[in-house]
C-alpha cells in the first residue's frame, strides 16, 4: 500500500516539473514528422482576445503560460483567442525545409509568429482569409519553419467561432510532401468513386423512371459536397477567393446530404405504403431541419440538439430496413448493413467536431471509410433491388404482350364476326327483298287469275290450271324459306344413325309429282360399312334438292336422262356422288353456283327460287360437310358431298 502511494506521489511531482519546464521539440535527422503532444504544450487563453504578440512574448505573461495536461487542445471559451507557445531545437542539415501543420482546417483564424533578431514575423491564415493567403496551396494550414536557425521561439494564435480542437504536427517538407499527394491520390479516388456512381444512378433514372435513382443521386451529390466541406478540398477548389462560404458550408452540406438522403430510403423501402405513420414523421422532420438550418449556432446546446436531431433518419432508415427485411424484402439486407456502417461512422465524426473524441486519421476521415463500405453495400442493394424491378418489368411486359396479343386476337375475331355479321345482314336484307318479291308474283297471279275466272266463265278450268301451277310456285318458294329456316335453326340432338338406302328411297318416293320425273333413269349403287351417324334432317333436303335439280334440267330430246348416285359409307366419312347427264352447268358459272338467288339456267316451263344448291351448301357446312362441283369430258354434272360420321366427331 505504501509503495503504491509513493510511486502515484512520484508520478505526480515528475508531471508538475515537466509542465514547469519549456516544452522543447527537439528536430533530428533520422526523423521526419513530430507530433506536438496537446499535454504538454504551453498555452494561455485570451478571454477578450486582445492581446498583443509583444504583451504574451514579454517577461509579464510569460508564467502565464502553462501546460492543461490534456490530451486534447480545444477552444472551452468560443468568444476567447488562445495561444501556444513552442520553443523548436533544429539539429538537422540545414537544407531541409521543416513546417507547422494544422490539421484543424476549420479554424477561423490562425496566426504564427517566429521570434527574429529584430522581433517577431507574422504569418495569418484561417477559413475566413481568401485561399491564396496561405503559405503552402494545401487543404490543411501550414507555416514555414525558417532552417537557419537552431532555436527556434514559435507563438500560435488560434481564434475560432466553432467548437475545435488543435492538432499540430512538425514535418519535414519532402515527408509532407510525400503524405500530401497520397492523400490527395486517395480523396480523388474516393470523390471519383462517388461522381460515378451518382452519375449511373442518373443514368438509372433515365432508364427506369424511378424516383429512387434521383434522390439516391442528390444524395451522393450532397454527400461529396459534405466531405469536401469536412476535409478543406471545397474550399481549395469550389470557393476558394469566397471564404465567408466557410461559415455556413457544413451546415447547408449537412442538409444537402440528410434531406435526399430521408427521401431515397424512404423510397427504397416503400415507407409511404408500409409504414404510413414514419413516412409522415420524416416529412415533418425535413421541414423541421430546413427551419433548423436558419437559427443561430453560436449557442452549444442548440449545436448538440441539432446535431442529434440528424440522427433521426439514419436510425429510423436503420430500423425500417430490418422491418422491411423481415417482411421478405430481400435488398433491405444490404441496406441495413451499409447504413450500419455509415451511422457508426457518422457517429464517430459527429463527436470528433462536437471535440468530444480525439481528432486524428482515423476520426477525420470516418465519414470517408464509412461511405465507401456504405457505397459498397448500397450498390449490392441496388443491384438486388434492381433484379426484382427487371423481374417485375419482364413480367409486365410478358403480362401486356400476352394482353396485347390477346386484344389483337379479340380485335380479329370481333372484325372476322362483324364482317360475317354484315354479310348475314346484306344476306337477310336480299332473303326478305326475294322473299317479298317472289311471294308477291304468284299471289297477284292467283289474284288476277281468279278474277278473271268471275268474268270469263267459258274459260273456268284454263284459269284454275294457271291458278295451281301459280300456287305450286308458292308452294316451293315458301318450302326453301322454310328450309333456310331449318337451317339456320339446326339442332345437334337430332343426330341418329342414317341408314343411306333407307333414306334415298325416301326421298326418291317424294320426288315422284315432279312433272317428267319418270323420264329420268336413276341409278343407285350403295356400300355402308358399320353405322354411320349424322342428322337425317340436315341430309333429306340437301340430298333432295340435287335430285330434284338432276330431274328438273334434264335433256328434253335425242338423250336418255340418268342420274348416278354413289354412295360410300366407313366409320369416318360418308362420300355421295351424283352424277347427270343433264343440260349441264356452264365453267364460267361454276363457282356462283351456290351462292344466294343464283340461277344458271332457266329453262322453258322450269321456274325455280335459285336456293337449292345454296340451301344444299347451307345445310351440309352445318355438318361440317363439303360439297363440291365438277364436270367431266363427257359434259356431265357431278356433285360431290363428302360428310363426316358425326358419331367419330362427337
Amino acid at each position: 500500500m505504501i509503495k503504491s502511494l509513493v510511486a502515484v506521489f512520484t508520478a505526480i511531482f515528475v508531471w508538475n516539473l515537466t509542465a514547469q519546464a519549456e516544452y522543447t521539440i527537439t528536430l533530428n535527422n533520422d526523423q521526419k514528422q513530430y507530433e506536438i503532444q496537446p499535454q504538454f504544450v504551453e498555452q494561455l487563453q485570451d478571454p477578450a482576445a486582445s492581446y498583443t504578440i509583444d504583451q504574451v512574448s514579454s517577461p509579464l505573461f510569460a508564467a502565464k503560460f502553462k501546460a492543461t495536461g490534456e490530451t486534447m487542445l480545444r477552444n472551452t471559451n468560443r468568444q476567447a483567442a488562445y495561444w501556444l507557445k513552442l520553443r523548436i531545437i533544429n539539429h538537422t542539415d540545414k537544407s531541409q525545409q521543416w513546417l507547422i501543420e494544422s490539421f484543424n482546417f476549420r479554424i477561423n483564424e490562425i496566426s504564427c509568429f517566429l521570434q527574429t533578431d529584430s522581433g517577431f514575423t507574422e504569418v495569418v491564415e484561417g477559413d475566413m482569409y481568401a485561399f491564396k493567403q496561405r503559405s503552402v496551396g494545401h487543404k490543411n494550414f501550414e507555416f514555414l519553419l525558417p532552417n537557419d536557425r537552431d532555436s527556434i521561439i514559435c507563438y500560435l494564435r488560434i481564434k475560432t467561432k466553432q467548437p475545435a480542437s488543435f492538432e499540430l504536427f512538425i514535418r519535414r517538407f519532402d515527408a509532407f510532401t510525400t503524405y500530401a499527394i497520397g492523400e490527395y491520390f486517395l480523396l480523388g479516388i474516393f470523390y471519383g468513386t462517388i461522381g460515378i456512381v451518382a452519375l449511373f444512378s442518373l443514368l438509372m433514372l433515365l432508364s427506369f423512371r424511378k424516383l429512387v435513382f434521383l434522390y439516391y443521386s442528390l444524395f451522393l451529390t450532397g454527400f461529396g459536397i459534405f466531405f469536401m466541406c469536412q476535409d478543406g478540398t471545397g474550399f481549395q477548389y469550389l470557393w476558394s477567393d469566397m471564404p465567408i462560404i466557410n461559415a455556413y458550408s457544413i451546415s447547408i452540406s449537412r442538409l444537402l446530404m440528410l434531406i435526399p438522403y430521408t427521401l431515397y430510403f424512404c423510397e427504397f423501402l416503400d415507407i409511404k405504403k408500409r409504414l404510413p405513420l414514419v413516412w409522415k414523421a420524416m416529412m415533418i422532420w425535413i421541414v423541421l431541419r430546413i427551419v433548423g438550418a436558419f437559427l443561430p449556432k453560436e449557442n452549444d446546446l442548440l449545436l448538440s440538439l441539432v446535431m442529434y436531431y440528424d440522427y433521426i433518419p439514419f436510425i429510423v432508415a436503420y430500423l425500417t430496413a430490418i422491418y422491411s427485411y423481415s417482411k421478405g424484402f430481400k435488398p433491405a439486407l444490404y441496406f441495413t448493413l451499409g447504413f450500419s456502417i455509415l451511422l457508426i461512422s457518422f457517429i464517430i465524426n459527429s463527436l470528433r467536431v462536437a471535440c468530444i473524441v480525439e481528432s486524428n486519421i482515423f476520426t477525420a476521415y470516418s465519414l470517408n471509410f464509412g461511405a465507401v463500405l456504405e457505397i459498397l453495400f448500397l450498390s449490392l442493394s441496388l443491384g438486388a433491388w434492381l433484379r426484382i424491378i427487371i423481374q417485375e418489368k419482364t413480367v409486365t411486359e410478358n403480362i401486356n404482350k400476352l394482353l396485347e396479343e390477346k386484344v389483337q386476337e379479340r380485335t380479329a375475331i370481333l372484325q372476322i364476326q362483324n364482317t360475317i355479321i354484315n354479310e348475314k345482314v346484306n344476306e337477310l336484307d336480299t332473303l326478305f327483298y326475294r322473299l317479298s318479291h317472289d311471294v308477291k308474283g304468284p299471289l297477284k297471279s292467283i289474284m288476277g287469275l281468279a278474277n278473271l275466272g268471275l268474268i270469263d266463265h267459258t274459260d273456268r278450268e284454263n284459269y284454275f290450271r294457271m291458278i295451281q301451277s301459280s300456287a305450286t310456285k308458292l308452294d316451293k318458294i315458301t318450302s326453301n324459306f322454310l328450309q333456310l329456316s331449318n337451317a339456320k335453326q339446326f339442332d345437334t340432338e337430332d343426330l341418329s344413325s342414317i341408314n343411306f338406302r333407307k333414306l334415298l328411297a325416301e326421298v326418291i318416293e317424294n320426288l315422284r309429282y315432279l312433272n317428267e320425273f319418270e323420264k329420268t333413269s336413276i341409278q343407285v349403287d350403295i356400300e355402308q360399312e358399320g353405322e354411320f351417324y349424322s342428322y337425317k334432317n340436315i341430309l333429306y333436303p340437301a340430298i333432295s334438292n340435287i335430285i330434284e335439280n338432276a330431274v328438273k334440267y334434264r335433256h328434253e330430246q335425242g338423250i336418255s336422262s340418268t342420274l348416278y348416285i354413289q354412295i360410300d359409307s366407313s366409320s369416318k366419312k360418308a362420300t355421295l356422288t351424283f352424277t347427270d347427264n343433264g343440260i349441264g352447268i356452264n365453267p364460267v358459272n361454276s363457282q356462283h353456283i351456290f351462292d344466294m338467288f343464283f340461277r344458271e339456267n332457266t329453262k322453258e316451263g322450269v321456274s325455280g327460287t335459285g336456293l337449292g344448291l345454296y340451301i344444299v351448301k347451307t345445310f351440309i357446312e352445318k355438318i361440317n360437310g363439303t360439297v363440291t362441283h365438277t364436270a367431266n369430258p363427257a359434259n356431265e354434272t357431278i356433285f360431290v358431298i363428302e360428310i363426316p360420321n358425326a358419331l367419330g366427331v362427337n
